[in-house]
C-alpha cells in the first residue's frame, strides 16, 4: 500500500490510547485508500491527514509530536530524520536503506520492519509508556547529528569520491 507505508502506521495505532493521533503530512494517490483503511479499522477520528504542509511549518509539528514515525520501505539518506535528530523529537524509523546510518537502534531512535505493523506497535507503546526512554533517545540523537554535519558530510563524500576516482 505504498512505500511509505502510512497503512503500517494506521495499522499500528490499534489498541494504543485513545489519547494518541496520527498526524499525516503530505498528499499523494495512496490518501483516499488510507483514509479508508482508517475507517474500517474505526480510527478516522484518530488519523488527521494535514495535506500538503508548507516546508517552514513541518518543525513544529514534529517539535509537538512525542514520536516521530518513518515506516517507508526505502530510504537513501533521509533528510527529514537528519532533520527530527536536530529537532530533538524520539525516532521510530524502517531499519531498512540508510535509515539505520542515522538511527541507531535502541540508542538514538527505534528500528522496526516497515511490513510488520505489530513491531511498529510494539516501538509506539514502548516510548509512550516510558518518556524517560525517549528523553535517552533525543539526547543520544543530539550527540549524534554532529556525525552528519556540513563539514563532515562534504569532507567524507569528498574523500569517497577521490578514492572512487583514483581506482577508476
Amino acid at each position: 500500500m505504498g512505500w511509505k507505508r502510512v497503512d503500517g502506521i494506521i495499522e499500528a495505532l490499534q489498541g494504543l490510547p485513545e489519547d494518541v493521533d496520527l498526524l499525516v503530512a503530505g498528499d499523494g494517490d495512496m490518501e483516499e485508500v488510507w483514509r479508508k483503511l482508517a475507517a474500517d479499522l474505526g480510527l478516522a477520528e484518530r488519523v488527521k491527514f494535514l495535506g500538503n504542509v508548507p516546508h517552514e511549518q513541518i518543525p513544529l509539528y514534529i517539535r509537538s509530536a512525542n514520536v516521530f514515525v518513518l515506516n517507508s520501505e526505502y530510504e537513501g539518506l533521509s533528510h527529514t530524520l537528519l532533520e527530527v535528530l536536530y529537532l530533538g523529537t524520539p525516532i521510530i524509523a524502517s531499519g531498512v536503506c540508510g535509515n539505520p546510518e542515522v538511527v541507531e537502534d535502541g540508542v538514538n531512535g527505534l528500528l522496526v520492519d516497515p511490513r510488520d505493523s505489530s513491531t511498529l506497535h510494539d516501538a509506539l507503546a514502548r516510548l509512550l509508556a516510558d518518556p524517560e526512554l525517549g528523553e535517552q533517545l533525543v539526547a543520544a540523537g543530539l550527540q549524534r547529528r554532529g556525525d552528519f554535519d556540513r563539514e563532515s558530510t562534504f569532507t567524507q563524500v569528498e574523500a569517497v569520491l577521490e578514492e572512487a576516482c583514483a581506482k577508476g
